[in-house]
């Protein structure tokens, strides 16, 4: 018998707070990402994170689209390499 239910994986650790955006720290996937890729943060303060998306891919010199996203019901931020 097939189950279509997802599981979820529940795990604990230790997440450092950036003081200036009062979110997570992420490490940004860009390196290892193929053009047209995509990746989705969830946040309630989206433009913070898409000034921070920017900000980190220019620092790593490759080119990014962030927009609002809303993810199964969940608000964040849709990351796609563009170059």
């Amino acid at each position: 018998m097939c189950s279509n239910r997802r599981m979820r994986l529940s795990v604990k650790m230790k997440v450092e707070i950036d003081p200036n955006t009062n979110e997570p720290v992420w490490l940004l996937p860009f390196d290892y990402m193929e053009l047209g890729q995509s990746f989705f943060i969830p946040t309630m303060h989206p433009d913070r994170i898409i000034a921070v998306v920017y900000g980190r891919a220019k620092l790593a010199k490759v080119k990014v689209i962030a927009k609002r996203d809303l993810t199964d019901g969940i608000l964040g931020v849709r990351v796609w390499r563009s170059n």
